[in-house]
C-alpha cells in the first residue's frame, strides 16, 4: 500500500506554477441556424481543446468570451460537427448541416475503422462520456449494463477480483468461453497470470494492468460478420479496446478522487445470545456433545469485514504539433478491501506517439504500457470461515494474539499468521506503421510484445496450528506473447456509385508460458518471514517447473462494396493454424457474408422526414476455439508413481509411461452464426437504436472424456454435440430534452437469451464442485434439451414429522428411490441495463440499473457451511433454520432445497459532478468536482450476500474426482461479498 502522494502533489504544483498570464479576451456573439435559416436552439459552442463554452438559446444565439487564437467547435443533436477559427471577428453566424451524429460515429473493427452508418455487422460501442462512473479497475467494469447482448459478471468484492464477460451466451463447455480482447490493434493474452498456490482463492482479473481513464472507446464485435476477421479466437466475440492518444496542443489533465467502502447486508446467523438459547434447549434438544457457551459475543462479520479505504490518482500530459503528437499518463490507485488483509495495488504508465512523415504518406505510431500490481489475498478463505464459527467462542487471547490451539483456531489466525502476496509486471508495446503506396494502396505492418511476469508468495506460519508446522511457498509465471503483421488496403471508386474496399494480410503470434513452484515446511520460527528464509523448512513438500509454447499464423482478407450507398457487402475470410492442434487439422477456414440496404437512400421512404436513417442488415459466418491446452493432440510421456517398479528386489525405479493419448483428428470447435438486424434514426437522431435477431451454433465441442481402450483413462475428443444460442437484442437511445440549461437522455438494452445442448451422443456429462455438496455428489450436467451445466439433483418436498428431508421418489423394481433431476438453470434468459444522464447548467448526474432474470444460484453457503447440523460439532447457522421444523440430525444433502432464484435488479451507480465555469481563467481549462456510489440498492429475493455470481471459482470434477476444467457455473461458496462504496474527486484540466 503505497502511503504517500508527494508525486501527485509535485505535479500538481509543477503545472499550476507554469500557468501563463492571461492573454486579451474579447466577447465573440453570434447566431447558429439550420440550412433552412431556422434558429437552432441548444447548440453547444466549445473552445477546442477545453471545457469553456457555452450553448445557444431559443434564438440561436450565443455570446462566449475567447482569444483570437481559439478555434469553435459546434455540435448540436442532427447536425454534423463542425469547427471554426475566431481570428479577427467579433460576429459570427454559422449554418449547420443536418446529419445524425450516430449514423457518422467512427467503429473501430478488425484492422481497420469505419462509418457506423456503413456496417453490415452488430457492434456496440461506448465512449469515455458513457462509460460507467465509480471504484473501476477494469475496461470491463466500465460497460456492464450498457450494450446488448453482453453480460458482464463481477465475480467477486475482492479488490482486482475477476470479471467474467459473456457475449451472447455460452458457447462451449470445456474451451474458453471469454471473448477476445484487442488492445490498440494487439490481440492479448487475456490467460490468468496467477501463480499456483497451494490453497482456496479467487481468480484475478488479468485485464487489471489497464488503466480505465486512458481508455477513449470500447467496440464489442458480435455478429460473425464483425467478429470472422478474427477467425479462430472470434466466436466467443471481440472487444476492441481503443485508448486516449495526443494533441497538437499542449494539454494537462490532474485527477484523484478518495473512496470509502463497506459490506452492504450482513448474513443472518445466529448470535451470541440465540446461540445460547438453542444451547440451553429452548429451541433445540438436550443432547451430550453439543458445543458448550464459551462465555463471548463476537461478531464474526464485524471482526472479519471493516470499512475500507480506496485512493486514485492521475496524470496525463498532451501535445505535439501538425506532424508529431504524444500522451504520457500515469497513474496509481491503492484499494483495500472489505475484508481485513486484501489489497490491491496498482502503478502504471503509459506513452503514445504519433507520427506524420513523407507528406503525410507515412504514420507511425507507438505505443507503450507498463504496470505493476500486488494483490493481497485472503478473502475466500475467511468468508467462510467467519459466518460459520461459534459466536460464543473469543476471537484473540488476552494478549491481543489470534486464537490457534488444537482445541480451537480462531478465523483472525488465518488473517494474521497467513500471508499471500503476488507482484505481477506487465509490459504491452506496438509499433505500427502506415504508408500510402498511392492514392489507392495503403501498407501497415504491426509489431508487438506482450511479456507478464508474476511472483507469489504464499506463507502459513508455525503460530498457526495445523499438520504442517508452517509452509512457505513461492512460485513464479512468466507469459509472453509476440506478434507481427502486415496488411494491404485498396480503396476505389467508380463514378461516386461503386465503392470497393479490399484488404489482404498475415499474421504470426507466438505464446510462451514458463512456470515453478517450491514449497517447504516444518519452520520452527517465523522471525524471519518463511518465503525469505525458505532453506529453513525440513521437510520438502513440492516442486514443479514447467515451460512450453504455442503459435498461431493467419491468412486473412475483407472486401466491403458500396453501391450508391444503398447496398452495402462485406465479404471476409480467415484461415487459421494453431500448434494446439493435430496435423490432420491444424488450419481452420472461417468464412463470413455480411448485407445490408438502406431504406432511407431507395426512395421508398420518401416523405417521412422523421426517419434519418432505417438499414436492414444480414450476416452469416463461422467462427472458431481453439482455448484448450497446449500441444493436447500430442502424445506425452513423462515419470508417474505409477510407472514404479522394483527391479533388483530391493529399490524402486521410477520409469516412464503415457499420461496423454495422442489425437491427431483432434480439430477446431466452429460456431455458425446467423443475425438479422435493423439500425434506425428518428427525429434528427432523437431517437436510435437497433433490433438484431440471432442464431449460434457451436459444434465439434472440445472435451475431455474417458477412453475406454487407450493407454490412458482420459482424452481430450471433438463431442458429436451442437450448443445453441438464441436471443433478440434491443438497444434503444433518446435524446428526451436537449436546451440550453436542461439536458436528459436515456438509453436501454435488453438481451433474451435461449442456451441449449443438442445432439449429445453421451447419455450425459456429470461434474461438479466437491466443497460442501458431499463426497462424490455431482451437482451439475450436460445432457440434451437443457442449458450448458444446469443443476442435477434430488427434489425436495419438505420435512417428515421427525424433521428429515423428504424427496420426490420413484418405484424401480420393488424398491422406491430418489428421483435425480434438472433442479435449477445457471444461465439468465433475460439480462438488460438502464441508463440515465441529466444535465442542468454545470450539473451532471448519471446512474445506471443492471439486472438478469431466469437464472437460479446454488447457495452453497447455506447448504454447506451454515446448516443446521452444524451446531452440533461447534459451527453456527443461519437464523431461520431454528424454528424451521429440521431435525439436528438431518443428513446434508445437496437438492434443490438450496437452488435459488438468482435474478436481480440493481442499481448500478449514481453519480453527480459539478462543472465550474472557468472561462475568466485563462490557464485552467476545465474543474470539475464530483460524487459517486456504487451499489446502493439492489431488488432480490436471494438470500446470499449477492446474486451477481458467475462461477465457484476453482475448476470443477467428474465422478472420479478428476479435475474436468469445466466451471462450476453458479455456485456460491466463498465468493467475497460486492461492497457498497462512496467516493468523493476532482479533475483539473490545464
Amino acid at each position: 500500500m503505497f502511503k504517500s502522494k508527494s508525486f501527485y502533489s509535485l505535479a500538481l504544483f509543477l503545472l499550476l506554477s507554469s500557468a501563463t498570464i492571461a492573454r486579451q479576451q474579447n466577447t465573440i456573439s453570434g447566431t447558429i441556424k439550420d440550412i433552412n435559416g431556422n434558429a437552432v436552439h441548444g447548440a453547444s459552442i466549445l473552445i477546442s481543446g477545453s471545457k469553456r463554452g457555452t450553448i445557444t438559446d431559443l434564438n440561436g444565439t450565443f455570446s462566449l468570451d475567447a482569444r483570437p487564437s481559439d478555434s469553435l467547435i459546434i455540435s448540436a443533436v442532427g447536425f454534423t460537427t463542425t469547427g471554426l477559427s475566431i481570428g479577427d471577428a467579433t460576429v459570427l453566424e454559422l449554418r449547420l448541416a443536418y446529419n445524425v451524429r450516430t449514423l457518422e460515429e467512427i467503429v473501430v473493427i478488425g484492422y481497420g475503422t469505419q462509418n457506423r452508418k456503413d456496417l453490415t455487422g452488430a457492434i456496440s460501442s461506448a465512449h469515455q462520456e458513457t462509460f460507467n462512473k465509480g471504484v473501476i479497475t477494469s475496461p470491463e467494469q466500465l460497460i456492464q449494463g450498457k450494450m446488448a447482448g453482453v453480460l458482464v459478471t463481477q465475480n467477486s468484492g475482492e479488490p482486482g477480483g475477476a470479471v467474467n464477460i459473456r457475449i451472447r451466451g455460452n458457447n462451449t463447455v470445456r474451451a474458453g468461453n471469454s471473448p477476445l480482447f484487442v488492445v490498440d490493434g494487439y490481440p492479448i493474452d487475456n490467460s490468468s497470470s496467477t501463480p499456483f498456490a497451494g490453497r482456496l482463492y479467487e481468480e484475478r482479473n488479468p485485464l487489471n494492468f489497464l488503466n480505465p481513464i486512458d481508455i477513449e472507446s470500447i467496440d464489442v464485435l458480435k455478429d460473425a460478420s464483425a467478429t470472422a476477421i478474427y477467425g479462430s479466437r472470434g466466436a466467443n466475440g471481440v472487444v476492441i479496446i481503443t485508448t486516449k492518444r495526443g494533441t497538437d496542443a499542449f494539454r494537462a489533465s490532474t485527477s484523484s478522487y478518495i473512496g470509502i467502502s463497506h459490506l452492504r447486508k450482513k448474513l443472518s446467523v445466529l448470535s451470541a445470545e440465540d446461540y445460547r438459547e438453542v444451547q440451553r434447549g429452548r429451541e433445540g434438544p438436550k443432547e451430550n456433545g453439543w458445543p458448550h457457551d464459551f462465555g463471548n459475543n463476537t461478531d464474526w462479520q464485524d471482526e472479519i469485514y471493516h470499512t475500507a479505504l480506496t485512493q486514485n490518482y492521475d496524470l496525463s500530459l498532451s501535445g505535439g504539433n501538425e506532424e508529431t503528437t504524444f500522451r504520457f499518463s500515469a497513474n496509481a490507485m491503492d484499494q483495500d478491501g472489505i475484508i481485513l488483509g486484501s489489497n490491491f495495488t496498482r502503478y502504471s504508465s503509459r506513452l503514445t506517439v504519433d507520427q506524420k512523415a513523407l507528406n503525410d504518406r507515412l504514420r507511425l505510431s507507438i505505443n507503450m504500457d507498463y504496470t505493476q500490481t500486488q494483490d493481497d489475498i485472503n478473502g475466500s478463505d475467511l468468508v467462510f470461515r467467519g459466518i460459520g464459527t461459534n459466536p460464543t467462542r473469543p476471537s484473540r487471547n488476552e494478549d491481543g494474539s489470534p486464537i490457534s490451539t488444537p482445541d480451537f483456531t480462531s478465523p483472525l489466525a488465518f488473517l494474521d499468521y497467513n500471508a499471500d502476496e503476488t507482484l505481477t509486471n506487465r509490459f504491452l508495446s506496438n509499433l505500427t506503421a502506415a504508408y500510402d503506396v498511392s492514392n489507392s494502396f495503403t501498407y501497415k505492418v504491426n509489431f508487438g510484445v506482450d511479456h507478464t511476469t508474476a511472483r507469489r508468495k504464499f506463507s502459513e506460519s508455525p503460530a498457526l496450528i495445523s499438520f504442517n508446522n508452517g509452509l512457505a511457498q513461492i512460485s513464479n509465471r512468466l507469459l509472453s506473447s509476440y506478434l507481427i503483421e502486415q496488411f494491404i488496403t485498396y480503396n476505389s471508386d467508380w463514378n461516386n456509385i461503386h465503392q470497393l474496399t479490399a484488404m489482404a494480410g498475415y499474421s504470426y503470434q507466438k505464446f510462451n508460458i514458463e512456470h515453478f513452484f517450491l514449497t517447504r515446511t516444518g519452520f520452527q520460527s517465523d522471525f524471519i518471514p518463511l518465503v525469505n528464509d525458505i532453506g529453513a523448512g525440513t521437510n520438502d513438500a513440492g516442486s514443479a517447473s514447467g515451460q512450453e509454447s504455442s503459435a498461431l499464423q493467419s491468412f486473412f482478407g475483407r472486401a466491403n462494396y458500396d453501391y450508391a450507398n444503398k447496398l452495402l457487402v462485406t465479404a471476409t475470410v480467415r484461415t487459421d493454424g494453431s500448434t494446439r492442434f493435430g496435423d490432420d487439422n491444424r488450419y481452420g477456414v472461417f468464412p463470413s457474408l455480411g448485407v445490408a440496404f438502406k431504406l432511407h437512400e431507395t426512395g421508398l421512404l420518401d416523405g417521412r422526414r422523421w426517419i434519418d436513417q432505417l438499414k436492414l442488415r444480414a450476416s452469416w459466418g463461422i467462427t472458431g476455439n481453439q482455448e484448450i491446452p497446449n500441444k493436447i493432440s500430442q502424445q506425452l510421456f513423462a515419470t508417474s508413481p505409477q510407472a514404479s517398479a522394483i527391479l533388483d528386489g530391493l529399490n524402486i525405479t521410477t520409469g516412464f509411461t503415457t499420461l496423454r493419448t495422442a489425437n491427431p483428428e483432434l480439430k477446431w470447435e466452429q460456431t455458425r452464426q446467423v443475425d438479422v438486424g435493423l439500425d434506425f434514426n428518428f427525429f434528427n437522431g432523437k431517437i436510435s437504436g437497433s433490433l438484431d435477431y440471432f442464431d449460434k451454433s457451436t459444434n465439434d465441442l472440445l472435451f475431455e472424456i474417458p477412453l475406454p481402450s487407450a493407454p490412458t483413462t482420459l482424452g481430450f475428443r471433438n463431442l458429436d454435440a451442437r450448443v445453441i444460442n438464441r436471443g433478440f437484442e434491443v438497444g434503444l437511445a433518446s435524446s428526451v430534452i436537449s436546451n440550453k440549461d436542461f439536458g436528459w437522455t436515456i438509453a436501454g438494452n435488453f438481451t433474451t437469451l435461449h442456451n441449449e445442448v443438442q445432439d449429445l451422443l453421451l447419455d450425459q456429462v456429470l461434474f461438479g464442485t466437491p466443497a460442501g455438496v458431499g463426497s462424490g455428489v455431482r451437482n451439475q450436467i450436460i445432457t440434451n434439451g437443457e442449458q450448458i451445466a444446469v443443476y442435477y439433483g434430488k427434489v425436495w418436498l419438505g420435512f417428515n414429522e421427525e424433521g428429515i428431508s423428504q424427496f420426490k421418489q420413484e418405484r424401480v423394481g420393488d424398491a422406491m428411490v430418489d428421483v435425480l433431476e434438472v433442479i435449477g438453470t445457471p444461465l439468465p434468459t433475460l439480462v438488460y441495463g438502464i441508463t440515465n444522464r441529466l444535465s442542468y447548467k454545470g450539473f451532471n448526474l448519471s446512474f445506471l440499473f443492471n439486472g438478469v432474470q431466469g437464472n437460479d444460484l446454488f447457495n452453497n453457503k447455506d447448504n454447506s457451511i451454515l446448516s443446521k447440523q452444524s451446531i452440533k460439532s461447534g459451527g453456527n447457522t443461519s437464523s431461520d433454520k431454528i424454528d424451521n421444523g429440521e431435525s439436528y440430525d438431518n443428513p446434508v444433502q445437496f437438492s434443490s432445497r438450496f437452488i435459488e432464484n438468482g435474478s436481480f435488479l440493481r442499481l448500478n451507480f449514481v453519480s453527480l459532478s459539478y462543472d465550474f465555469n472557468v472561462i475568466n481563467i485563462s490557464w485552467l481549462n476545465g474543474l470539475s468536482l464530483y460524487a459517486t456510489v456504487n451499489n446502493p440498492w439492489i431488488l432480490t429475493n436471494y438470500k446470499g450476500y449477492d446474486p451477481e455470481i458467475y462461477g465457484s471459482g476453482s475448476s470443477s470434477t467428474d465422478e472420479f474426482g478428476r479435475s474436468t476444467g469445466i466451471p462450476s457455473l453458479g455456485n456460491d461458496f466463498s465468493t467475497t461479498p460486492k461492497p457498497i462504496s462512496y467516493l468523493m474527486g476532482v479533475t483539473v484540466d490545464f
